[in-house]
């Protein structure tokens, strides 16, 4: 199933939760549901996840944070796209938005 049917699907509270399985995204961009982790499937939690996540962004703000690029700060943006396993976090400033071309 894509990734976009399972996401309808839990908010459409159609996912039975308490029945124990493996959710494993593909590179193919589809979820397949398992009773148990397939041999040679690398895989990690859902809260390991969110927490390189996190982290990675922390790190980045931290790092922006002690720049002198670091006044007048606007806006800061994380983003998690599901579809195409793509995160970023984008910071800018009111200067930074002027001189964009």
């Amino acid at each position: 199933m894509s990734c976009t049917k399972y996401l309808e699907q839990v908010i459409d509270n159609k996912i039975n939760f308490s029945n124990p399985k493996y959710m494993v995204y593909t590179r193919q961009g589809k979820i397949n549901e398992y009773s148990s982790i397939p041999k040679g499937v690398a895989y990690i939690s859902i809260n390991t996840y969110e927490n390189l996540i996190f982290q990675s962004a922390k790190g980045v703000i931290e790092r922006f944070a002690s720049t002198s690029d670091n006044k007048d700060v606007y806006v800061l943006y994380l983003f998690i796209d599901t579809e195409g396993s793509c995160n970023g976090l984008s910071i800018n400033t009111l200067s930074g938005y002027q001189n964009r071309t």
